[in-house]
């Protein structure tokens, strides 16, 4: 079985320092890329490789996380091509979307990026081609999610998965969403259909459910013995 990674966690702040760790070390990568510093930016990231796709968390009451990355902010900040280059070695994606639903290419073309670093910044063709289907999947992965542990969603401001990303970032095409406060979570995987979804909670037996999503968003609740 491939190797699953984490899909890149955006929750209140509260829910970080409660669950994991002291948000600060996510705010640096925030401060760093807002204040245009490409160099102490990079210097940071290469020491904490897992944040390369995080972005900044808000406090209850406050509006909404930007979801800007670190490429997000080399494109709104115009940072030299080498910057990008560098981003992008260390696993940057291309295909997450800030919460106004802009890439990074978006932001750069709108801010009058060189050609060459647009062309860096391009969409993966695989995700371009599927546009419609991908959309269509995400929705219901949101749904299956919601329908199983939305209070948690809400309680802890979790932002759900963005879907493009699995054809883009993960080698395996395959990524886990962890659940706070559930003790489990849905590990999304490519299917010759869709996706599969499988999610569970391991202190709650029985809890386990495998869901199948076809390309046009229809959900299949498999038998928890015979998944596909």
């Amino acid at each position: 079985m491939p190797v699953t990674v984490e899909y890149p966690m955006n929750a209140l702040k509260e829910t970080f320092s409660n669950w994991w760790h002291e948000p600060e070390w996510i705010q640096n990568v925030a401060d760093l890329g807002a204040q245009c510093k490409w160099d102490e930016l990079l210097d940071y990231l290469n020491k904490e490789k897992g944040m390369i796709n995080m972005s900044r968390l808000s406090s209850k009451g406050e509006s909404p996380p930007s979801l800007f990355t670190p490429l997000h902010y080399a494109a709104d900040g115009k940072a030299p091509k080498q910057t990008f280059e560098a981003l992008l070695e260390m696993g940057s994606s291309k295909c997450l979307k800030t919460s106004e639903g802009e890439t990074a290419y978006d932001i750069g073309k709108r801010k009058g990026l060189d050609p060459a670093i647009l062309e860096l910044l391009k969409i993966p063709e695989e995700v371009v081609q599927n546009k419609l289907q991908i959309q269509a999947m995400e929705a219901s992965l949101h749904a299956v999610i919601n329908g199983r542990v939305g209070e948690l969603v809400t309680k802890h401001g979790l932002q759900l998965p963005q879907l493009d990303t699995l054809y883009e970032v993960y080698k395996y095409k395959v990524f886990y969403f962890d659940i706070v406060g559930w003790h489990g979570g849905f590990r999304v995987y490519e299917h010759e259909k869709g996706i599969q979804v499988d999610s569970f909670c391991r202190i709650w037996g029985g809890s386990e459910q495998n869901h199948l999503i076809e390309r046009d968003g229809k959900v299949t609740l498999l038998p928890n013995d015979n998944p596909v």
